[in-house]
């Protein structure tokens, strides 16, 4: 793919190529990842382009692995258009809410998640967001709720092995 880059791609076909990149990036250099991420985003991309969605959520949850809270929190909120019905933006912007302080905020956006008719990660709108909204809802002393979201978690296939994996 760098090869392709330097050799030279068209500008409607390099922020997809600069998307591949990055993501062979983000297990051997989550900085490196980011910053070709990031080069993607100065070309012209039509949201509606399925990549894009992808494109957008990569690059929040390397923010976030990076532990880049505000920057990656900024990025999102600059990012939405298109993303609106988008289980997986509601997801990823609810761990900056969460990190942020913001516990309504978050609790808002996992619900959302839940109701929102596209994802592509099944944790979106299933065990991850019930499990996420099931600590919010405990960190607010909200019991009932808690236990709601908790309980419908543990009715997932496999949610018992995933729940390690998890985070809010």
């Amino acid at each position: 793919l760098e090869k392709l880059l330097a050799e030279g791609v068209d500008d409607a076909t390099r922020p997809y190529f600069l998307f591949q990149l990055g993501l062979s990036y983000t297990n051997i250099d989550r900085q490196k990842a980011l910053d070709i991420f990031l080069q993607a985003f100065k070309y012209k991309m039509d949201p509606a382009v399925q990549y894009y969605k992808w494109l957008v959520i990569r690059t929040g949850e390397t923010y976030q692995k990076l532990d880049l809270i505000a920057e990656g929190y900024e990025f999102l909120h600059s990012h939405k258009k298109g993303l609106e019905d988008f289980a997986d933006y509601y997801y990823t912007l609810g761990f900056f809410e969460y990190a942020l302080g913001n516990i309504q905020k978050a609790i808002e956006c996992y619900k959302t998640a839940l109701s929102s008719p596209s994802c592509t990660n099944e944790l979106a709108r299933g065990d991850g967001s019930h499990y996420n909204l099931g600590l919010l809802y405990l960190a607010c002393d909200d019991l009932a709720n808690a236990t709601s979201h908790l309980e419908q978690c543990l009715g997932f296939k496999d949610a018992k092995e995933k729940l390690g994996l998890v985070y809010y």
